[in-house]
């Protein structure tokens, strides 16, 4: 096996490594934000939606009222990067006076999340993670497999000899 090809191999799956490393850290964090932030009723009390670019819902900036005992409390949540068509139906979604289940920042009650939990959104980072992972680790098996000749490894590795 040639050096070249070693480290080559080596480097891959280093890059493997970090790869579902992150793909591993995101879904614990979003997982322990999911089970500690605490589950509420709240209502829109307002809607600001900021273009970006292009996408004139862009940034949509959503303020919730909700109470605890006799007080009443705002939190902000705020969605970014939205695809084109879903902005238009999270302002019809979150209309002012609505009702929501939203879930509060334990660390900031001024904080607040929408559609936290298994979504497209969510899964986005470690999907990609995932199979960047996947890729770079058949990478590198490729290269450690790459005989001292050059050649990639063949399909029947049994030599025949007469």
């Amino acid at each position: 096996m040639s050096r070249a090809s070693k480290v080559v191999a080596w480097l891959l799956f280093l890059c493997s490594a970090v790869f579902g490393l992150i793909s591993l850290i995101t879904v614990i964090r979003a997982i322990n934000e999911a089970a500690t932030w605490k589950s509420i009723d709240a209502v829109v009390a307002d809607l600001a939606v900021h273009p970006v670019a292009r996408n004139r819902f862009g940034v949509i900036e959503i303020r919730f009222r909700y109470s605890t005992g006799s007080t009443n409390v705002f939190a902000s949540a705020q969605t970014t990067g939205l695809p084109f068509g879903e902005g238009e139906s999270l302002t019809r979604r979150y209309r002012i006076g609505s009702r929501h289940r939203i879930r509060i920042d334990p660390d900031d009650s001024t904080k607040a999340e929408i559609d936290m939990g298994w979504n497209l959104q969510f899964l986005f980072v470690p999907v990609i993670s995932a199979v960047a992972c996947a890729l770079l680790f058949v990478g590198g098996r490729y290269y450690l497999r790459l005989g001292s000749s050059g050649q990639p490894p063949t399909a029947n590795a049994v030599e025949h000899t007469a």
